[in-house]
Parts: structure tokens; sequence; C-alpha cells
């Protein structure tokens, strides 16, 4: 071993060749180990970490004191050093610190190992405070326990409840069925009457007809997308269904719908109605900020109906009046009557249709299906329909894209202004029943009233 005494004075150079000077001010205690030393009375071992990484020691020519046999090598930022006999001392290298180790290892007596007779400790002295917070605590958790039992017993009455509530609503909704179905039956029976028939006999929808050309036609959506049609109904009111022409079809159907707007040949098209009340045949007014597109109406007969829109209602009908109306048990409880299809045209610069229902006051509207053709519709000509609900959908107008909502107060939408031209292609599909209770029962002091809320109306609009 070294002694550390001279490093006051010592000029040492480390691993990078850098001169530093290592005094016992620069060795900072890291930890102690005490050791016993097996030719001494015993050894102190310190390590300490050094400012620098590693240290190579070599003696100065002029130094007397320092020589070959003291210079040494330690590569490592921690040095132990070991206090024997009140001197400090270094290992010349590490392997002259293991080989030190070793021999202290064999040089060392065996160790004894004395028994020591256990002390027991003294009990503690008993604290009010940890009594009282015993007793807190135990009082806690008979208070919890307490609880849960509790909740255990109420979770298992709502259990039982919420049974209870499933079948009795079951039961309402049947007898709500059979009630419906009686006043249904009632009210064609009157019909009848009032009509000088012996019967009023509903449109049958909900049934799969196969009529000539249909194998012309674009192949339907598949039973499953059907289905999520009828789930979507269900849950949101409204359903999309895109591509439901094809492309080809579906751009037919836009050149013929365009070449109808710009021809104003015989079929022509005109500013959009408000209004009309239950019967459609009370006060009616036109009003571009409220209402801004141009209509067209057609039943698909005319002579000069293009085939691309009949062959368009077709398809629809076989979509929604036959089988979607199957599948959706809302729908098969109607019986289902497509009305006239409208053609829309909002001309751009801003025009739109405010927020609305289509059905309102029980006209016998009952599903809405707007078919959307608009081949080179971009987000910035605006014109989506805005669908208010929580949270509000918002539909772009691009080409063959098919919505289909609830035409009542649960599904109030509206048109935002449009920058470019918009077409579309509008169908309603009618309860009968309320149809013809709306067109046959409808009296004068209906009308009467009707006529006053559209008079109210048209001057909330004027004052705008």
């Amino acid at each position: 071993m070294t002694r550390i005494m001279h490093w006051e004075t010592a000029a040492l150079t480390n691993a990078f060749g850098n001169v530093v000077t290592v005094a016992p001010s620069c060795l900072v205690p890291f930890r102690a180990d005490i050791c016993t030393a097996p030719h001494t009375s015993g050894a102190i071992f310190s390590v300490h970490v050094l400012d620098t990484v590693g240290i190579h020691a070599r003696a100065d020519a002029n130094d007397d004191d320092w020589h070959a046999k003291l210079c040494y090598t330690w590569p490592y930022t921690l040095l132990p050093v070991v206090h024997l006999s009140g001197e400090a001392y270094v290992f010349p290298s590490p392997d002259d610190m293991a080989r030190w180790r070793r021999d202290a290892a064999k040089a060392a007596p065996p160790m004894a190992l004395v028994p020591r007779a256990l002390t027991p400790r003294p009990e503690k002295a008993l604290d009010p405070l940890d009594e009282q917070a015993k007793a807190v605590f135990a009082s806690l958790h008979e208070w919890k326990t307490s609880l849960e039992a509790q909740v255990e017993t109420l979770t298992e009455a709502l259990v039982l409840a919420q049974k209870d509530h499933a079948v009795a609503k079951h039961e309402y909704d049947l007898a709500e069925r059979q009630r419906a179905a009686v006043e249904r039956d009632a009210n064609r029976a009157v019909l009848a009457l009032s009509l000088g028939h012996a019967s009023a006999t509903p449109p049958k929808s909900g049934h799969i007809v196969h009529c000539d050309g249909d194998e012309l036609l674009p192949p339907l959506p598949h039973a499953a997308a059907i289905a999520d049609l009828s789930r979507a109904l269900d849950q949101q009111h409204f359903a999309l269904c895109d591509d439901f022409l094809g492309h080809g079809s579906a751009m037919q159907l836009y050149d013929a719908v365009n070449q109808l707007h710009a021809s104003q040949d015989g079929l022509c098209f005109e500013r959009g109605a408000l209004a009309g009340g239950k019967t459609g045949r009370n006060l009616r007014y036109e009003m571009a900020s409220v209402r801004g597109d141009d209509v067209l109406w057609l039943d698909g007969t005319e002579p000069a109906c293009p085939p691309a829109i009949v062959t368009t209602l077709r398809q629809l009908d076989r979509l929604l009046l036959e089988r979607l109306a199957g599948v959706n048990a809302e729908l098969r409880s109607c019986a289902l009557q497509r009305q006239r299809v409208m053609l829309t045209c909002y001309p751009g610069h801003g025009a739109a249709y405010v927020k609305h229902c289509d059905n309102p006051n029980r006209n016998g509207r009952k599903l809405t299906a707007i078919l959307y053709l608009n081949p080179l519709w971009d987000e910035r000509d605006g014109g989506q329909l805005v669908l208010h609900r929580t949270p509000p959908a918002r539909i772009s107008p691009v080409l063959d894209r098919l919505l289909v909502f609830f035409s009542d107060t649960r599904v109030p939408h509206e048109v935002l202004p449009s920058h470019a031209k918009r077409f579309a292609l509008t169908v309603w599909y009618m309860d009968w029943d309320e149809f013809m209770e709306a067109q046959v029962f409808t009296d004068t002091a209906n009308e009467t009233h009707e006529r006053h809320h559209i008079e109210a109306e048209i001057e909330k609009f004027q004052g705008k």
C-alpha cells in the first residue's frame, strides 16, 4: 500500500493525461466499511469519490520521497483508502487490493457466535387516543358492513323491479298495440261510411312484390345492411345508405333532373311553397328567406317523366316500402303508401330552408327519404342538411347518398345556405290511416285555427 500523506504536493495525471492535484481535501467521503485486518489490531476502509475519472500517479524527478515503486495506476473514480494505525494508505492498483483482501481472508481467525440473551420489550402504556381510534375504526367498519348489506339488498330489489317493469312494459305495449288496432279498424269503418264504401282497404306494405323489369334494377343492399338501417332508425331516428343506385345509375338520374331544371319546357320547376296545414289545402305562401328551393312534383306516370326517375322510385319502393317496412317494427305497424316525388334544386346564392319538421301536425307523413344528386359537391358549397338532435348530425348532399328519417317531430331539420346548385329527390311514405284521417275528418274549425296560425307565422318571418 502507498501512503497518501505525500499527496498534498504530488503532481498526478488522470486517465486523459490531464494534470490533477490530489490532496486529503480532495477526497470526498462516500461510505465507510470496517474490516478486520489479519495482521493488525484493525483497519478501517473508507471509499472516496475522485473528481476525475481514474488517476495515474507518477513520481516527480525532483521529489526524493517519490520513486518508481510508489507509482500506481487507479482507473476508477471510487478510491478505497485504508486507515491503519493512524496512517492512511491507498492500493497501487486494483490487483494489489484484490491480493491483499485474499490474504486477509485466509489469515482471518474463525468467528464464534456468542448467543445474546433476549431482553423482553417493555409493554407500551395504553394511550387514550389509540383506544379512541380503535373504537372509531370499529364503528366505521360496522357501518361499512351495514351499508354493504343494504346495497346488496337494494340491488336485489332493483333487479326484481326491473324484471317486473319489463314484464309490465311488454304487457302495456301489447295492450297499446291492440288498442291502436281497434281504433284503426274503427276509423277505417267510419272512413268507409263517409266515402259511401262498404269498407276501406289500406295498401299493403312490408311484403316483397316482383314487378316487370325488377331484374334490370341495381342490386339492393343485403339483408344485414337493411337490418342495420332499421336499427339506426330505432336508435337515432335516421339512417344513411351511400351508393344506393350505383355511380352509373346515379349519374343518369342527375343528368335527367338537371336537364328538367334547365329546360323548363313542359315539366317546370316552381318556387317551393310553405304551410298548407294538416291537409295541404290550407293557406300557402312563398318566402325565399325561409325556403329558397325550386321544386317539381311528379308521380312517375307523366309522359314526359324521365325513365331514370321512374326506375329510381321503383328502387326506393323495393328497399323502403317492401323490405325495410318488413323488418322495422314501427314501420311494420303502419300501412305505408308512397306520395308523389318532389325534385328540388337550391339554385345557390345562399338559398336555404329554415328549421322545420315534415309532419308537425299528424298530416300522414311517416318516413322521409332524400336521395342527393350532386356529383361535384364540395364542403365549401354548403347546403348540408342538419338534423337537430343530440348531438346534431350534419349530412353532406353528395351524389347517390340516401337519407331516411322519421317525418314527425323527432327529427327537426334545416338546409344550410347553399352556394352552388344543389339537387335532391325526395319522397314521403305516408301512414295511410293517419293521412286519410287528416284528409277526411279535419273540420272547418280546425282549418280556421290552422289558418290563423299560418298568418301569424307569415307575420313573424316578415318581421325578421
